[in-house]
């Protein structure tokens, strides 16, 4: 598998990166390029005259933005799980020699449709907030600033730059392994005008890939951001949304690309049938060197995250069996993976929450395991796959093996449920499986659920502490750990810190490490030492 997908990131990958390029941004004519950057530049400069001098509006109407695209990149992460999952199971028909059907048909047009539309949005983004680049002295005084400080206008160029690096590296590693096939490739160049999706897109697709000025900006873009890094970090030091953009900087694969120019010196020719490439050698050893070792990056146990290495639990086998010795049908589990880029977009220490069912002998002795709810799931907890919790892909349903690619762990029990109380909550976990991914973070959208959310929905007993953002209420895996805090309901019944058993005062630990990781309290208890653009120094 490892020497196919090497052959296919030096051969096939020119013709397939940047798929979702052309259908998000198609450049058919210098018109409509030109109509694209002049309705960018009127949306920018307007939010420039609306705040009309006053810095902390405009500020703050920049930190919106960036909060919203952090929903768009939720989307985009989603989006990279199923079309890579979508692109197996249609690779495996094919080496089967079936026919697609119908429906797989229906699923590719759909996704690349919804891909494309996702990814209009990301591209409005980026194309507005590239301007604070190159805004001139002239555009800013006359939206009444005599000069905009540099930290701002980095930090909105950031915005744009983290948008292109994270489409650079969506079409790369993602779209790509769904086109590896020859029948896929063809399915996508023939188009089909019920989805609105257009005809010769491999060719569409290099076009643009390759566009030397496209490239240009993007790099003239991260330069402007280091050159500026260091006086940015000093005027917002470890503000949360800069954090945000420094780390999807940071760990974005492309961004090496960027930083050299490999690309940018590049020049690419496609014939219709979308079968020939002619490239340059730096981009073509690029494509075939960095793109593989991305590729395995990318296409591990993680579908869809940047993952830097693996857990200091994964793969411990007396950890799991410890584990699963431990667990009971109700409890709850936390985890840290400080070695993920999500991670770090989390606000707290703890980054993910799920819930245990239990196995077939413990929903026999509750008297479940033939339950009309239960019954679907049978299969699942026999293969021992008896955590809920909720994945970007959906609620789903995971072993103890595969939830312990993670450095922290907590147990968290509630020592006074009743039998009929765990029952009800098996239950309500069990009905949670197969909702989808709450990209709004709301405790009040039952149709959709996030990780903590889960937990919310399944104790239902319990008043849990909540925080508000942008108008919604939302629980993180913090509030969830507070309940087992100062001689709250829960108990702390197993606790890894750092890849190792804590034996000693617990709670007292982890309180502390929840403390020192409060968002309000980094400056001050934990100073951060970021390296914007090379990742950081220091950490939980």
């Amino acid at each position: 598998m490892m020497q196919r997908l090497t052959e296919f990131a030096r051969r096939g990958l020119p013709l397939l990166v940047g798929l979702l390029l052309t259908l998000a941004a198609p450049r058919a004519d210098e018109a409509e390029l030109r109509l694209r950057e002049s309705t960018a530049r009127r949306q920018f400069m307007e939010k420039l005259t609306t705040a009309h001098g006053d810095l902390d509006r405009l500020e703050a109407d920049l930190d919106a933005d960036i909060q919203a695209f952090q929903a768009l990149i939720e989307e985009g992460m989603v989006f990279r799980e199923r079309m890579t999952a979508m692109g197996r199971e249609l690779h495996e028909k094919i080496r089967a020699d079936q026919p697609l059907s119908g429906a797989d048909l229906d699923r590719l047009n759909q996704g690349i449709g919804a891909g494309a539309a996702l990814m209009r949005r990301i591209f409005a983004v980026v194309d507005i907030h590239a301007l604070w680049s190159t805004l001139s002295p002239r555009e800013s005084s006359d939206a009444g600033f005599a000069e905009l400080p540099m930290p701002l206008r980095t930090k909105g160029a950031m915005l744009s730059l983290a948008g292109s690096l994270f489409l650079y590296d969506t079409y790369r590693l993602h779209v790509a392994i769904l086109a590896e096939d020859a029948k896929i490739r063809r399915v996508l160049n023939q188009g089909d005008a019920a989805y609105a999706n257009r005809k010769d897109l491999l060719g569409q697709v290099t076009a643009e890939f390759l566009s030397v000025s496209n490239r240009v900006r993007v790099g003239e873009e991260l330069r402007f951001c280091e050159i500026n890094q260091f006086a940015t970090a000093a005027r917002y030091g470890g503000e949360p949304n800069l954090r945000y953009l420094q780390e999807l900087i940071a760990q974005s694969p492309a961004r090496e690309l960027v930083r050299h120019g490999v690309a940018a010196s590049s020049q690419g020719v496609l014939d219709q049938a979308g079968q020939r490439t002619v490239m340059a050698g730096d981009d073509l050893r690029w494509l075939g060197d960095t793109s593989m070792n991305s590729l395995s990056l990318f296409f591990g146990n993680t579908v869809g995250l940047v993952e830097l290495r693996k857990g200091k639990l994964f793969g411990d086998a007396a950890v799991a069996k410890l584990l699963q010795q431990t667990l009971r049908p109700g409890d709850i589990l936390l985890e840290k993976t400080p070695f993920r880029l999500t991670d770090t977009f989390i606000p707290g220490h703890w980054g993910h929450a799920a819930t245990w069912v239990g196995t077939e002998t413990d929903l026999r002795d509750l008297g479940l395991w033939d339950d009309p709810v239960v019954q679907p799931y049978q299969a699942a907890i026999r293969d021992s796959r008896s955590i809920v919790e909720a994945l970007r892909s959906g609620v789903t349903m995971n072993s103890a093996e595969h939830f312990l690619n993670i450095d922290d762990l907590a147990v968290l029990r509630d020592p006074a449920a009743a039998r009929d109380t765990t029952r009800n909550r098996v239950l309500l976990a069990l009905r949670q499986v197969g909702k989808a991914y709450d990209f709004n973070f709301d405790v009040e959208t039952p149709d959709r659920i996030v990780c903590s959310e889960l937990v919310y929905a399944v104790f239902t007993e319990f008043t849990w502490p909540t925080g508000r953002t942008l108008g919604r209420y939302t629980i993180s895996p913090d509030n969830v750990a507070e309940k087992a805090l100062n001689n709250g309901p829960l108990q702390l019944v197993l606790f890894y810190h750092d890849g190792q058993k804590i034996e000693q005062q617990p709670e007292q630990l982890m309180g502390q490490l929840m403390a020192t990781a409060e968002p309000e309290a980094s400056s001050a208890k934990r100073p951060w030492k970021w390296l914007p653009f090379g990742g950081r120094q220091g950490g939980k």
